[in-house]
């Protein structure tokens, strides 16, 4: 700290607390949130986001804060310049934008920006990043979507030699958009089992956020999802012959009681049939299995719960 710095206030003067530290615990306390954020590293982080947000020559040491010091004198025992302002009506603002975050923000929602890359999971386990600290996008989505978009676009012939994709996606292709919705839900399905498998003991990919051992350890969580060959396994899907199932192996993947009954529930999800052949004098409908499987993981009544334990994740998200 500077010898020409001088005391703006005490932490207690300013807010109804004293210091980062016990803001913290208030806040979290009052949103029922102490059992589903790490208190420590939430404490440590509002500190060090208020200390990094002062401007040069302001200082928050303990539960005081200090500031520049020139130009002020000395009246009836506070430092005052010119105009009579004291160092707190001089450095108020600052102050407020340090520790509420930018005018806009609001108070409680800068802080809960902070707390919330700390949150722990249903089973305790421990935020260690979303999605976007470890690749940059918003979500293991949202990386399909470009990987398609962009392997697509330079993979033209590969996709037509495959015979799988008829000539309208091929033109789609060569504009950079490759891939619906449901080929992103597919492929993500196999990007999040690769993902599962090089991700270290202990830790889970649950939503768009990795989740794992509280409390907190050594782990190269980013090496490991970057390890994933997301362009390969977007190859694989985007060249392999599709799978086509009768209602009978309809039924044997969604465990419906018969062909008859699997078809009705097809039928009930939306999902049409892919093609038809007409086999023994009769015509029989196939069925994408791709798309078969991807309806029964999203279909009606199965909750997000039993979709992240049958998925192997952490089974939630905490909430406030």
């Amino acid at each position: 700290m500077s010898s020409a710095s001088a005391v703006i206030a005490a932490w207690s003067e300013l807010w109804d607390s004293t210091g980062p530290e016990d803001r913290a615990w208030r806040l979290l306390s009052a949103a029922d949130a102490l059992r589903t954020h790490d208190l420590g590293a939430v404490r440590r982080a509002y500190r060090r986001a208020i200390e990094q947000a002062l401007p040069q020559g302001f200082y928050l040491r303990n539960n005081t804060f200090y500031g520049p010091a020139g130009g002020l004198r000395l009246v009836a025992g506070a430092l005052v310049d010119d105009a009579g302002r004291t160092t707190l009506q001089l450095h108020h603002d600052v102050l407020e934008q340090a520790v509420h975050g930018p005018v806009g923000t609001g108070a409680d929602a800068y802080f809960w920006q902070i707390a919330d890359r700390h949150r722990l999971s249903a089973d305790g386990l421990r935020l260690y990043g979303d999605w976007t600290v470890f690749t940059g996008e918003t979500s293991p989505e949202a990386s399909v979507r470009t990987a398609l978009a962009l392997w697509g676009r330079t993979h033209v012939q590969e996709l037509a030699d495959s015979g799988r994709h008829p000539i309208e996606v091929l033109s789609a292709a060569l504009l950079g958009q490759f891939g619906t919705e449901d080929d992103v839900a597919q492929v993500a399905a196999r990007y999040r089992t690769a993902l599962a498998a090089v991700l270290p003991p202990g830790f889970a990919l649950d939503g768009d956020a990795v989740y794992g051992p509280h409390p907190p350890v050594e782990a190269d969580v980013k090496g490991a999802v970057l390890s994933v060959d997301l362009v390969a396994v977007v190859a694989a899907y985007a060249t392999a012959p599709r799978e086509l199932l009768t209602a009978q192996q309809v039924a044997d993947v969604i465990g419906a009681a018969s062909a008859d009954s699997a078809r009705h529930t097809l039928s009930r999800w939306g999902v049409t049939a892919a093609e038809y052949r007409t086999e023994a004098g009769r015509v029989q409908a196939r069925w994408d299995g791709d798309q078969v499987r991807t309806a029964w993981r999203s279909r009606p009544g199965r909750g997000r719960r039993t979709q992240l334990l049958a998925d192997g994740s952490t089974g939630g998200k905490p909430g406030r």
